[in-house]
């Protein structure tokens, strides 16, 4: 499991750079109100950087109950997504499969409801979900009318690894 998702981590910031390359091209729409889980396309990248360092503090023993406001720049955000991933990508590197077997066990957002779960499914999870508003994004800016998109698919990744 832990070649998967060291594997995983490292498609997850190609991912999100590629993403950010199709923001960056579309900045006009980063804050256009869109049907989704989240209204913009901002609300949605500072919903996958805060998911990322959530699941992070969480798996280092921390408790987070209070979700902080982002009010960087679009850059500033890009950047933050980015070194986000990149966090995660090492904190996988460094972890044994005994850490990846272990629940760990936490305080969900509402302060007081406890949750245990193995250590390598909540990396999984946090992965597997920027993957899922990865793809909302995408959908995003196809209705905000981008039409030059690239495929983020992990097989495309894996492709381009090969070569």
């Amino acid at each position: 499991m832990k070649s998967y998702l060291k594997n995983f981590a490292k498609y997850n910031i190609w991912a999100n750079e590629l993403l950010i390359g199709l923001v960056q091209e579309n900045i006009a729409t980063i804050e256009a109100t869109t049907k989704s889980s989240f209204p913009t396309i901002r609300a949605t990248l500072e919903h996958i950087l805060f998911a990322e360092t959530l699941w992070l503090s969480r798996l280092k023993g921390e408790k987070v109950i209070a979700k902080p406001e982002y009010e960087g720049t679009n850059e500033a955000l890009f950047e933050a997504l980015l070194k986000s991933s990149k966090r995660l990508k090492d904190f996988i590197k460094k972890k044994n499969k005994a850490f990846l077997a272990k629940e760990s066990n936490y305080t969900k957002m509402d302060g007081k409801t406890r949750q245990n779960e193995k250590n390598g499914a909540i990396l999984l999870h946090v992965l597997n979900h920027s993957t899922y508003h990865r793809g909302q994004i995408v959908t995003m800016l196809r209705t905000l009318g981008a039409t030059d998109m690239t495929s983020m698919d992990y097989i495309t990744y894996l492709r381009k690894q090969a070569n």
